[in-house]
């Protein structure tokens, strides 16, 4: 059995505007772009549900799930959590990324689904 995660997906690199406008395929495809961020190699970053940092809390996104044999950890120690981790989905530029999509949030507007679960 796979073990799954969950995870949030910071839209458009926090542009509303984009975020509003992707946000469409990726709840009727529940997938994600691997765009060209790519500082840890290519693939989709995200951070794990219960380890968001503050300053992106607000900005727009998706929080979703996936099998956690498909995402590789990354660890970054930070002044107050030298054990702080986010995760990649390894793939090439361009690719799409299979997930499921739970909900969105901060996208301002009834459309989506809102995910009104807690961001720790």
């Amino acid at each position: 059995m796979h073990s799954i995660i969950k995870g949030f997906h910071v839209l458009a690199k926090g542009n509303l505007i984009e975020a509003q406008k992707i946000a469409k395929d990726i709840y009727k495809n529940q997938r994600l772009l691997v765009g060209s961020g790519t500082f840890f190699g290519s693939g989709v970053y995200a951070y794990f549900l219960d380890n968001v940092p503050k300053l992106v809390k607000h900005l727009p996104g998706v929080v979703f799930e996936i099998s956690q044999e498909s995402i590789e950890k990354i660890h970054v120690p930070i002044p107050d959590k030298p054990d702080f981790q986010f995760f990649k989905i390894p793939g090439n530029i361009g690719d799409f990324i299979s997930i499921k999509v739970l909900g969105f949030r901060n996208l301002k507007t009834a459309e989506f689904l809102e995910y009104v679960g807690e961001l720790a």
